[in-house]
């Protein structure tokens, strides 16, 4: 996963493209070297391994070129003035882990000898394919999962292939590789749209794995992680919190959510929800919520983190969310797999900003902060007993109109952008409207559709319904 450069730049940039290759030399007297510790805002500069840089926006700790779409343009190369190459030996204590790696290109690695992706071969963790010039480890079993389609998928990239591979599958073997193209025409640019609801753990939900596995969804988001404690901040599987919450370490649930990767679902964890506390409101520091985040992560094996903070029974001061983003945009320096997505309220005219959620100025310092969102989520519901697939276009229309206020985003990208989560639990909404909305999504190219729940009765039809139209 790369950094998409989607915020607007403070000093009014539109678009940034890092460049690369430069030939010319520019006189970087009276510009200090880049510093880990150092908060720059957009149109700040600085020097680093020898060439002049420039913030697109707010950043710290984010080393120039360590990412091709992160927060650093590079201007030009030094002439030989300025602050000179930062070598890791600036007095902070920290290893700026450099290397020898300039971000700019990814890994090149040989693909010899490497098959072909195949849509009805069989892999395992482990095993290795080329498709459309790129080399790919599967990190669990799959079958029919084409690389690179989902972003929470069993494939990871290694590197592009350096010609000697056997490259892609140009599909003239006659299978179709189930890929979904945008209404523009080109690959969606967060991956195919994906049917990805959401999937109770506790107890009464019942055999929540089998109901998952028997639904035709992309992935999956399981609810809800946080930690009701006082203590060090932990990530635990919650329940009954309108009564104090039960709370139970994310490991227990370990096996359970390999046997969904292992056939095929991506799975994508979701934190607090509706009564529940956040690991961020929990943790006392970033350094403290970054290593819960950790813990979660490397609990379950995955690599996909859902934000659902919609209650303010627990404290939610401005501070938690930028501890929370703090971490998150570390987190993702580190982890370039890592994705984010946040689900947010919505009314009829879009994202909202509301008493137990402002979902707006989430968003907004969340990009401030560096975070890389894959989406942003409305919760499309509650809108009465006409749930209408109306009301739920109409939310999704003023969203994506918002969006075009705080990022640098098409109208297209930002429809790209967008997840869908409606309410199948008596709000009026119809599986008539699950298929006119599915349609309209289609033809608009939403990133992602969902609901809530499908451990709820009718999950499989209304999956079902979401699927055939996708």
């Amino acid at each position: 996963m790369k950094r998409r450069n989607v915020l607007k730049s403070m000093a009014g940039v539109a678009g940034i493209t890092a460049v690369s290759g430069l030939s010319t030399a520019t006189d970087c007297s009276g510009v200090s070297k880049w510093d880990a510790e150092t908060v720059y805002s957009g149109g700040d500069q600085a020097v680093y391994d020898g060439s002049l840089w420039e913030a697109s926006w707010y950043t710290e700790n984010d080393e120039p070129g360590s990412s091709a779409w992160g927060p650093w343009e590079e201007i030009d190369s030094c002439n030989g003035g300025g602050g000179g190459t930062d070598d890791g030996d600036s007095g902070d204590g920290e290893d700026d882990n450099s290397g020898n790696d300039d971000g700019g290109g990814g890994t090149t690695t040989g693909c010899g000898g490497v098959p072909a992706w195949d849509s009805e071969t069989v892999y395992n963790g482990g095993d290795k394919v080329s498709y459309d010039g790129v080399l790919w480890k599967a990190e669990w079993y799959t079958q029919r999962t084409k690389p690179g389609s989902s972003s929470w998928g069993p494939w990871k990239k290694v590197g592009s292939c350096d010609g000697s591979g056997s490259g892609s599958d140009d599909g003239t073997d006659g299978t179709d590789d189930g890929s979904t193209d945008d209404p523009t025409g080109g690959s969606l640019p967060w991956g195919n749209r994906t049917l990805t609801p959401f999937q109770g753990t506790w107890d009464t939900a019942g055999d929540w794995v089998g109901q998952t596995l028997d639904a035709p969804v992309d992935r999956v988001n399981l609810a809800f992680v946080g930690d009701p404690t006082d203590g060090q901040a932990s990530p635990g599987w919650l329940s009954e919190c309108q009564d104090g919450c039960n709370w139970e370490h994310v490991s227990e649930k370990a096996d359970q959510v390999q046997t969904l990767q292992n056939n095929g679902v991506g799975v994508g964890v979701s934190i607090a929800g509706w009564d529940s506390p956040t690991l961020a409101g929990a943790a006392d520091t970033v350094s403290e919520l970054k290593a819960a985040y950790e813990d979660l992560l490397d609990s379950l094996g995955i690599s996909h983190i859902d934000i659902d903070d919609e209650n303010d029974s627990y404290s939610r001061p401005t501070s938690v969310y930028e501890r929370r983003h703090k971490a998150l945009a570390q987190l993702q320096n580190e982890r370039p797999d890592l994705t984010v997505g946040y689900t947010v309220p919505a009314g009829t005219g879009g994202i909202e900003n509301r008493n137990y959620s402002a979902g707006k100025d989430i968003v907004r310092d969340a990009l401030n902060k560096g975070v890389d969102l894959e989406y942003v989520n409305i919760m499309a519901m509650h809108f009465g007993s006409d749930a209408s697939a109306s009301l739920v276009q109409s939310a999704a229309e003023g969203t994506v109109d918002w969006l075009g206020t705080v990022t640098s985003l098409s109208e297209q990208e930002r429809y790209n952008m967008l997840g869908i989560t409606t309410s199948i639990d008596g709000d009026g909404f119809t599986r008539a409207d699950a298929s006119t909305l599915t349609d309209w999504a289609v033809d608009k190219g939403v990133g992602m559709l969902g609901f809530w729940a499908l451990y709820s009765n009718g999950g499989q039809e209304y999956a079902e319904t979401f699927a055939q139209g996708l």
